[in-house]
């Protein structure tokens, strides 16, 4: 049922065995027989779950990272995911920014908080200034 539900990194479920008292020999076997038949893919979670987030939440990549480290995601496959995917952040920032705030004209005050706003969401420094930029051209 646990991994019927919806798709499980391999930490997830190594937690969940545990939360059961399952022996760690039972733990090891049960993991690798999941790997085996595919129902453990890290791989494929972390891509899965990069694109849920951007496109649905709109986060930006340094909360994608967090969050899939806290899942017990691999350093390796995190960066492999981000860089396979072509992860227009800056455009993102803007819509979220659009689609919350309205059209462009805002003080200095107004500005610190889209910048919270965003840095929350998961953008770094750099994209949060393309973003200005960009709105401000427009």
């Amino acid at each position: 049922k646990y991994i019927n539900f919806k798709q499980r990194t391999k930490k997830e479920i190594v937690n969940k065995l545990r939360e059961k008292d399952f022996t760690e020999d039972i733990i090891e076997k049960v993991i690798k027989l999941f790997e085996k038949y595919g129902y453990i893919d890290d791989y494929a979670y972390a891509g899965g779950y990069l694109r849920d987030k951007f496109n649905l939440k709109g986060f930006g990549k340094e909360r994608i990272k967090h969050e899939l480290k806290q899942r017990g995601v691999s350093d390796n496959i995190i960066e492999d995911v981000i860089n396979e995917n072509d992860l227009n952040e800056t455009k993102k920032a803007a819509e979220l920014v659009e689609r919350k705030y309205g059209v462009w004209d805002y003080d200095i005050k107004e500005k610190r908080r889209i910048e919270g706003f965003l840095l929350r969401k998961g953008y770094s420094y750099d994209i949060i200034k393309e973003t200005f930029d960009l709105l401000e051209n427009i």
